[in-house]
């Protein structure tokens, strides 16, 4: 058997691999709210953190929501205190800044995106799928110092 090869085949075959490929560029896309329990937990266990700074880096990212917009990204946080010690207690206010960013790199799993952090430094940060309603964000060097941390984050309803 012969296949014959015309160019409308070839253009519906070129169309499916462009649409395929960049499907999974897209599933980030929404709001995402932090999975606190699963964020902590893994980044105890994995991280080269103190205990102080693992309980820091927690009351951090309580309350966080993050937006993906086709070019934006947006972090929201809402006001929340911050226990330093037994004594003393700081109130962080409620506060929500947004990046541009731009995919480098994609595949089934995970996408890589270029951002321009708070600092202004070009940041290269890595989005993971375990699956379509939960991803994790790596982030490695926070312009301060190296943390190796994951945040975890549900797909909001």
């Amino acid at each position: 058997m012969q296949l014959k090869v015309t160019i409308p085949l070839l253009i519906s075959i070129f169309l499916c691999i462009l649409y395929f490929s960049k499907e999974h560029e897209i599933r980030h896309l929404g709001t995402w709210n932090i999975n606190l329990k699963k964020t902590k937990s893994w980044n105890s266990e994995n991280c080269k953190l103190t205990e102080k700074q693992t309980y820091a880096h927690t009351q951090l990212v309580t309350k966080t929501q993050i937006l993906f917009t086709k070019n934006t990204i947006t972090f929201t946080s809402q006001e929340k205190e911050f226990i330093i010690n037994k004594e003393r207690t700081a109130k962080l206010i409620a506060f929500e800044e947004s990046f541009q960013y731009e995919i480098l790199s994609s595949d089934e799993n995970t996408i890589a995106i270029k951002i321009k952090d708070f600092m202004g430094e070009d940041s290269i940060d890595l989005i993971h799928f375990d699956d379509e309603n939960n991803l994790w964000l790596y982030e490695g060097n926070t312009g301060f110092i190296y943390v190796n941390t994951r945040e975890f984050y549900k797909k909001a309803i």
